[in-house]
């Protein structure tokens, strides 16, 4: 997957990316960030074309701006400090205290997205970026339920959590888990849930993303939350 060329194809400018959310950042370290997301996510390039003429926010590719900034030549952020995430989640609760729980559910996504397919490329010796998606999945779930969303609408975003809980590298299975758990409200939510894990998305091989480790820890909720509603 060659980041040049999207770059090429839509014109951006790398020395002083032009754009509504966007900055001045290393290149490299952009473009290593935005490879490996590819890899893990085919929807990538369309989203970030999209998002780097000015037409649409993605938080994605914020989150990716920030962990760039911070990111060394090794793409190494223990000598450069932690990225500062803390914005979003602000963001986020501003927008859930107000009761628009979508538009905060948009940002723990975007949080969850980026950090999640790239934990084995950043160092995180002090285990800052965990805990940012760690509480950014816990709060989505708990927007998700706090939402009431309809039938349709909640097994679309099951769906979405147990696809990206397949993308992301195998650290956080128990975690995707508890969130499932947490939005799932009836066998039929669960069918949902099983069927991606039956077929899940489809990476690029060189994609060190899940294991048979993290889809054992995944089953292994299901299973707990089909005991638990007796489904």
């Amino acid at each position: 997957m060659q980041v040049r060329t999207w770059v090429y194809e839509i014109k951006v400018d790398w020395k002083n990316i032009q754009g509504p959310y966007t900055s001045r950042v290393p290149i490299a370290c952009m473009k290593a960030l935005l490879e490996y997301e590819a890899m893990a996510d085919p929807d990538t390039r369309r989203r970030f074309e999209g998002w780097a003429r000015g037409e649409y926010r993605d938080i994605r590719f914020e989150v990716d701006l920030a962990i760039a900034r911070k990111m060394g030549r090794d793409f190494s952020l223990s000598r450069y400090g932690r990225p500062n995430l803390d914005r979003f989640f602000k963001e986020a609760k501003k927008h859930s205290d107000a009761g628009s729980y979508h538009k905060a559910i948009q940002i723990y996504k975007g949080v969850t997205e980026a950090i999640g397919v790239h934990m084995d490329l950043i160092p995180d010796k002090g285990g800052d970026c965990s805990i940012y998606l760690e509480e950014a999945l816990s709060m989505m779930a708990e927007c998700m339920q706090a939402a009431k969303m309809d039938d349709t609408e909640r097994r679309k975003e099951i769906r979405y959590l147990a696809e990206w809980s397949m993308r992301v590298i195998d650290w956080f299975g128990e975690e995707y888990s508890k969130a499932l758990a947490i939005v799932c409200k009836d066998g039929r939510d669960l069918d949902v849930w099983e069927d991606v894990l039956d077929n899940p998305p489809k990476v690029e091989q060189h994609y060190s993303g899940p294991s048979s480790y993290s889809s054992d820890t995944l089953r292994d909720g299901l299973k707990k939350q089909r005991k638990k509603l007796g489904r």
